[in-house]
């Protein structure tokens, strides 16, 4: 597959935007592409995302990622009968 090829079916199987299907492939300087190759720049695309997406909204809770806001509950034995 072409530079010109692999670039478009980046871009309309949604593998990555055509920036990154264009760095990738002058990064690598191939003549013909593989299927490896599209699973290399989905890779990178995800990581370069999964990297971003810590910033946003999602927050780790116990070590997973959740969008749920939990909030702090009262101790128990509290002095409200008192």
């Amino acid at each position: 597959m072409t530079k010109d090829e692999f670039i478009n079916t980046c871009i309309k199987v949604g593998y990555c935007n055509r920036r990154a299907a264009i760095m990738y492939s002058e990064r690598e300087e191939k003549e013909d592409f593989t299927q490896d190759d599209f699973i290399e720049v989905y890779r990178i695309v995800e990581r370069a995302f999964d990297v971003s997406i810590d910033t946003g909204k999602y927050k780790k809770i116990d070590g997973f990622k959740t969008t749920k806001r939990y909030k702090q509950t009262e101790k128990m034995g509290s002095d409200k009968n008192e």
